[in-house]
């Protein structure tokens, strides 16, 4: 069991570590018009190799992203290790941190 605060913190790392991942894959997708017209296969392929940067970060940095969250807690409630409510504390925590460090990244792509 970790503290709240700590859990805002982990969500809010893994939200923007996320955002980053997703503006940097949607720049380098972007800057290789070129490549799209005469090889799209290529293009993808540059892109996707930098679709995993993010939750390669999440996974290094071990921050909490909600959705490895829905998969470990309900184990450690079966395992009677967790009750409910600290499922669903988790659970909405980890979440509404995930969305705010995704629109954070967001705001500052915005504003750049």
């Amino acid at each position: 069991k970790k503290p709240w605060q700590k859990t805002a913190v982990l969500g809010f790392m893994a939200g923007t570590y996320i955002g980053l991942a997703g503006m940097l894959y949607t720049m380098l997708g972007g800057l290789v018009p070129g490549v799209a017209a005469s090889n799209p296969g290529l293009q993808k392929i540059i892109t996707a190799i930098f679709f995993p940067v993010g939750l390669l970060m999440v996974t290094v940095n071990q921050a909490e992203m909600y959705t490895s969250n829905t998969l470990y807690l309900p184990l450690a409630l079966y395992a009677k290790k967790a009750n409910l409510g600290d499922v669903a504390k988790n659970w909405g925590i980890s979440w509404f941190f995930n969305l705010l460090g995704g629109l954070f990244v967001a705001t500052l792509g915005f504003h750049a």
